[in-house]
């Protein structure tokens, strides 16, 4: 029998079940046997056409991505730029579909859970499975429900709003996104007897390649005893608290791609990293002893205004309250400004929003823009590992992915740190 998506099969698989329970009850042994006997064969044509599907997936998907600069840095909500969401925009339909059952999510929180599955769910998740080349669900690998991974993703935008400020894509493989390294080259005011000038241009890259991202739960046996959505809440909160710190603090200290010599695993490359990097440090400003207006005035002097008119202040709890805080100006007022009413911002300073960032080195201040000046990729998108622990009765839960992360514009950032 031939499908043209999961829904389909699931729906002819479900008529066959119902016609082999009527028959059982009816006492029609050998025909009910008959019935099951298709529902074999639907599920194995089924499994081919799955794992053609996903073969055919990898060939389209494989290969070098090139992005052009100008479909990053856009702000949020944009098309080439979906922020909330571990969804793909470059799955197919019928993995979005697929996701967004509520068929699937029941099936994979009872999964998650330890329960017993029905022939359903345990054939829907393989479905799932397949499509995304992962494991069987016997074998404790489960991708994520799109409602569970967007509610990941919301929660860990709201503990670190330098998430919530990126411009995430979400592009299978390797991504090189080229870029201009000149000196900017503006037009020109002419008349007609003038001659039109070439725009200087260099051309550079940055490659996001995979770095795998791997944080780990441990939930007792008794809380999985919860409700579904109970439950459903309290592993989003838990793991969106783990993801979140990862990547949050990579996208400040993120040591990037290891040398031969170097002995940590590959990770995306934090704008701090990348400024105490570059040749003379052009984009960081040194203080003594503690913050003064001066600082400031200098950062802000560092940074185009097309990156401030949409950029934040990013520094830990302390340093706000116990320095930028306490910043009077000549005329001894305070230019920082609490704002107890805007999401994700404490204060404002010269008008620019101030953020709490507990992933920022305690002592320094960065003035950016994540959403135009650092470009973040998910290769691969966000599944589960789950593993009992009888002698204990413990459940570990691993959320796994694999992305990456660098700067776009060094010129979207300026770091001011204490001397020495």
């Amino acid at each position: 029998m031939k499908f043209k998506n999961y829904k389909e099969y699931f729906e002819a698989r479900g008529m066959l079940l119902n016609e082999a329970q009527v028959l059982i009850e009816a006492g029609k042994t050998e025909e009910a046997n008959a019935k099951m006997k298709e529902v074999e064969e639907l599920d194995n044509s089924w499994d081919e056409f799955a794992t053609a599907q996903a073969n055919l997936n990898a060939l389209n998907q494989s290969g070098r991505q090139v992005t052009d600069i100008t479909a990053l840095g856009s702000g949020k909500n944009t098309e080439s730029a979906a922020s909330v969401s571990f969804d793909s925009t470059g799955e197919n339909s019928e993995k979005r579909e697929l996701l967004d059952t509520d068929a699937y999510r029941k099936a994979w929180l009872h999964a998650m859970k330890g329960q017993a599955l029905t022939t359903e769910e345990t054939g829907l998740i393989d479905s799932v499975g397949s499509l995304y080349n992962v494991e069987k669900a016997s074998e404790h690998q489960l991708v994520i429900p799109t409602t569970v991974r967007k509610g990941i993703w919301t929660k860990a935008e709201e503990l670190h709003p330098v998430i919530n400020d990126l411009s995430t894509t979400f592009v299978k493989g390797d991504i090189v996104i080229i870029k201009d390294t000149s000196a900017a080259s503006d037009a020109d005011w002419i008349d007609e007897d003038d001659e039109s000038k070439d725009a200087d241009f260099s051309e550079g890259e940055i490659r996001l390649t995979g770095c795998e991202i791997s944080k780990s739960v441990t939930i007792s046996w008794k809380l999985k005893k919860m409700n579904d959505q109970d439950y459903e809440s309290y592993l989003i909160d838990r793991l969106a608290e783990k993801v979140g710190n990862t990547i949050a603090k990579a996208l400040f200290t993120g040591k990037g791609k290891p040398a031969q010599e170097d002995t940590f695993k590959a990770q995306a490359r934090g704008v701090l990293t990348a400024l105490k990097a570059e040749k003379g440090t052009p984009r960081i400003v040194n203080y003594e002893d503690m913050i003064g207006y001066s600082d400031l005035t200098a950062v802000m002097a560092k940074v185009k205004g097309v990156y401030k008119s949409t950029g934040a202040f990013y520094a830990t709890g302390n340093t706000i309250w116990t320095q930028l805080a306490n910043i009077l100006d000549k005329n001894g007022r305070p230019i920082f400004m609490p704002d107890s009413i805007s999401a994700n911002i404490v204060g404002r300073i010269f008008g620019v929003p101030v953020k709490e960032e507990d992933g920022m080195e305690d002592g320094s201040l960065l003035l950016g823009n994540y959403g135009k000046g650092y470009a973040f990729n998910f290769n691969e998108t966000m599944s589960i590992y789950r593993e009992d622990h009888v002698k204990t009765r413990k459940t570990d839960y691993m959320a796994y992915g694999i992305a990456d992360g660098d700067l776009i514009d060094t010129e979207a950032f300026c770091l001011l740190r204490k001397n020495g």
